[in-house]
């Protein structure tokens, strides 16, 4: 198949990239950078917005749309999103893949969980495939940034202690879900592992397999809700914010069942994908060009 990525220089589209090469594909892709990636045939600079030319994407089997622009807002991703796709129906590209997230749902608080929703019922609608991921476990993007918080803190504070719940799925299985809805699945596919873990597990196993000791301390909702709060009166920039704090708590109804074990049967338990993703780290992250691309949840 000849596949074209949107966001392809970034953690998730290089990883698909070379997945899809590895397995005989012809891949092409976008970037903002328009840099090299080894694994593609050809990179056209672009900028969520602005349009792609449909003979850009002329002869291509599937249009897989992984960019999206943390520093712009959802009129900026939804709008570029739904020109990408007009360019792809333009140039008769006959399927397309939107990655989502854990996050979209209806009523979502989250600006990120809203447009995700968005654009889901806009490809579910035209008869296309939505996929949304959990938090993506490997050497790249938001979790190796979280690993690297979590490496170098000699105390870690745990909100409600560490109860909250947390989709995930190792990088490597989610290469191989997606490679299984290439032929011809449509509809909405939810990739994460069945059994959600708790922070606090998420938090204990990272240190353990960096052996890296912390102190664990509990922090009250109600304590931390009036800490942002206070903190963004005095326009103080923490790494999150009240909205990420209600979305966390909203994320806690699960709302998605899991398809993982469907399409992947044998799929890494937490403890491997955290042990092989620690031990990739060591050989330093894998080359992300774009770090405006998808990640989850």
């Amino acid at each position: 198949m000849k596949l074209f990525l949107t966001g392809v220089g970034g953690f998730l589209g290089s990883h698909l990239a070379a997945h899809w090469t590895a397995s005989g594909h012809q891949v092409y892709g976008a970037s903002r950078s328009g840099a090299v990636v080894p694994e593609l045939r050809h990179v056209v600079p672009f900028t969520l917005g602005q349009p792609l030319s449909p003979e850009d994407l002329a002869a291509m089997d599937i249009v897989v749309h992984l960019a999206y622009d943390r520093q712009a807002g959802i009129a900026v991703n939804v709008e570029g999103t739904k020109l990408v796709f007009a360019a792809a129906r333009a140039a008769g590209v006959p399927r397309q893949i939107f990655v989502s997230s854990y996050s979209a749902r209806p009523e979502s608080i989250s600006e990120y969980g809203r447009l995700k929703r968005q654009l889901e019922t806009y490809f579910l609608d035209r008869g296309e495939t939505i996929v949304r991921p959990g938090l993506v476990v490997g050497n790249g993007g938001l979790f190796l940034r979280n690993v690297r918080k979590i490496l170098t803190s000699p105390v870690m504070p745990l909100l409600d202690g560490g109860r909250d719940l947390l989709p995930v799925v190792a990088v490597e299985d989610l290469g191989v879900a997606m490679t299984m809805l290439l032929e011809s699945r449509v509809g909405a596919y939810n990739l994460f592992n069945p059994d959600l873990v708790t922070m606090r597990q998420f938090i204990e196993t990272i240190n353990r397999a960096g052996r890296h000791r912390a102190l664990y301390f509990n922090i009250p909702v109600s304590w931390a809700t009036g800490l942002l709060s206070l903190s963004e009166k005095l326009r103080i920039k923490l790494p999150i914010d009240s909205d990420n704090l209600r979305a966390l708590k909203q994320n806690q109804e699960c709302i998605h069942k899991s398809d993982l074990r469907m399409l992947v049967p044998e799929y890494r338990s937490f403890e491997e994908m955290i042990a092989a993703a620690i031990a990739a780290t060591a050989h330093g992250p894998t080359p992300s060009r774009d770090r405006k691309g998808a990640e989850g949840p």
